[in-house]
């Protein structure tokens, strides 16, 4: 009896009793096979840039280290990351740069290689197709001509897009720019460095990262 209490306990305390430990393997051998980690599981380069964002991790350190941005302008750039973090709906149809349409069939090529690579070591997020990264250009005109400096009056009326959605997605841009900026730190790419930092200060302007949408100044005094 005290064997078999012995056996169980052990058991217990013991991986085979973690109930995502074997999707923790098959992660790893995602990993393994993009070279975010070695044969030893040591984290790579490409695992420690990684490390640095906050999300879509993969396709964000795919994007960086195949150089997809590295000719682009700030503008494009803005507009063509827009697209991991929109997610509302949309009728209107961009109007596009030849550079974003190339960068468009880019990154949802990525996309697609990263989660075939996800069901084919049966990670659990990707055994359904529902569950396949979502990717949305739906506002990738109304942020191209934002970082081109227009007015934000002159912006909303290229989409359909509540304003509150827009400068929501335009915010979370800018973390994503500002994740990039501090990767480009741990492989040193001053370049990468500078252009991140050059497209962060084309959109944090104006209403979209205003204090409060709702104060506005007058006369010397704040009225809420």
């Amino acid at each position: 009896m005290i064997e078999q209490r012995l056996q169980h306990l052990k058991y217990i305390t013991s991986k085979d009793n973690m109930a995502l430990y074997p999707d923790y393997c098959n992660k790893l051998e995602v990993l393994r096979e993009m070279h975010y980690i070695d044969e030893q599981n040591n984290i790579t380069m490409k695992g420690r840039v990684a490390c640095e964002m906050g999300s879509n991790e993969l396709i964000l350190t795919e994007i960086i280290f195949r150089n997809i941005i590295s000719n682009l302008e700030p503008a494009e750039i803005s507009a063509l990351l827009s697209g991991l973090v929109f997610q509302a709906k949309t009728e209107a149809t961009p109007n596009l740069t030849t550079n974003l349409k190339e960068g468009i069939k880019i990154v949802e090529a990525i996309n697609d290689e990263i989660f075939n690579l996800e069901q084919k070591h049966r990670v659990s997020t990707s055994l359904d197709a529902q569950a396949k990264p979502h990717l949305n250009f739906g506002l990738v005109e109304v942020v191209y001509e934002w970082g081109r400096d227009k007015p934000f009056a002159d912006i909303k009326e290229l989409t359909d897009v509540q304003e509150g959605i827009i400068v929501r997605c335009i915010q979370q841009l800018h973390e994503i720019l500002l994740n990039i900026k501090d990767a480009s730190r741990v492989f040193g790419d001053p370049v990468l460095h500078k252009k991140m930092e050059d497209v962060s200060n084309a959109i944090k302007r104006d209403i979209v990262f205003a204090a409060s949408l709702y104060t506005q100044k007058d006369a010397g005094l704040i009225v809420s």
